[in-house]
């Protein structure tokens, strides 16, 4: 509501005799007080942002101009002590207020990136970006666990995902790529059940937390169609869907059911086109896909209205 407005509205209750001039005059002041002090906070905050943000950029930008002149440890400390810094501040700053916890989660996130790049600096070999994911989703994660913004909320995913990529390819010979990338849908399997599990019991924030599993699970299932393991990518679809439609029943979270329809959906269709062969097959499965989605929806409404 603009100052206008209130002063119309304050000035009609005194009219009617349930206010004074004396308490509009405070209310007005009060009205003020805050409004300055929130746009101290905004200014405050991007100030923070930006901070962070020009440390860890004039960091990076030194190293590689003088990458050659500076030694492994000169380069290793550099990052070190920027992610101690930005890590003591996010713990010092606290998740007190809104304003604290936004900036603390993007200062711990970019303490987890200077962890990695620490780490990189660190080894020069092929377990280097390995050991810098590791590292650096283990700062996340402790920095997410402390304070559940959403910032903290995606990276730490982020670092999760592509660490279990990196996982597979350490495990098994890179030559025998769809080896790896098989463990990798595995592993990414493993990571939406965990993050289902946590948005169940709140642990985390439940939308964010049942969209990105939601997502991992139709890249895993893709993937592993795309590697020919065909029967496997039909029945985990099938029952995560199945899964996924009765949690949304339970917890009403719009991420679970489209979710589920675009995952039977895309394997319906993959199915039968996969079975029929050719232009037709891809038709036919164009066709059964759409009868699976349409039917799912109307199940969907059914069971809400009820």
């Amino acid at each position: 509501m603009d100052k206008k407005r209130l002063s119309q509205v304050l000035d009609q209750l005194i009219e009617e005799g349930k206010l004074t001039a004396e308490t509009k005059a405070e209310i007005f002041t009060g009205v003020e007080s805050r409004a300055h002090e929130s746009h101290r906070n905004v200014l405050a905050e991007i100030g923070g942002y930006l901070g962070g943000a020009f440390v860890i950029v004039s960091t990076g930008t030194f190293t590689a101009q003088k990458f050659q002149d500076i030694s492994t440890a000169i380069r290793f400390s550099l990052f070190l002590a920027l992610a101690i810094l930005l890590g003591a501040i996010a713990i010092f700053l606290g998740t007190k207020s809104a304003v604290k916890a936004r900036l603390s989660s993007v200062l711990g996130l970019g303490s987890a990136i200077s962890v990695a790049g620490s780490i990189t600096m660190l080894l020069n070999d092929n377990k280097a970006p390995t050991s810098a994911f590791t590292a650096a989703t283990i700062v996340a994660a402790f920095f997410f666990f402390k304070n559940r913004n959403e910032v903290l909320h995606i990276g730490t995913y982020f670092f999760l995902f592509v660490l279990c990529t990196m996982v597979a390819s350490t495990i098994i010979d890179r030559d025998e790529d769809g080896a790896s990338l098989m463990l990798t849908s595995i592993l990414w399997l493993v990571l939406a059940i965990a993050w289902i599990f946590l948005a169940f019991k709140n642990e985390i924030q439940k939308t964010l937390g049942y969209a990105f599993s939601v997502a991992t699970i139709f890249i895993a299932i893709q993937v592993q169609f795309l590697q020919e393991e065909r029967a496997l990518s039909y029945f985990l679809a099938a029952v995560s869907s199945l899964a996924l439609a009765r949690l949304f029943l339970k917890e009403r979270s719009w991420p679970l059911l489209p979710g589920a329809v675009i995952i039977i959906t895309f394997s319906v269709g993959e199915f039968v086109a996969a079975t029929l062969g050719g232009s037709f097959g891809a038709l036919i499965g164009l066709f059964a896909a759409g009868v699976a989605l349409i039917t799912t929806s109307l199940y969907a409404i059914r069971t809400i209205k009820q």
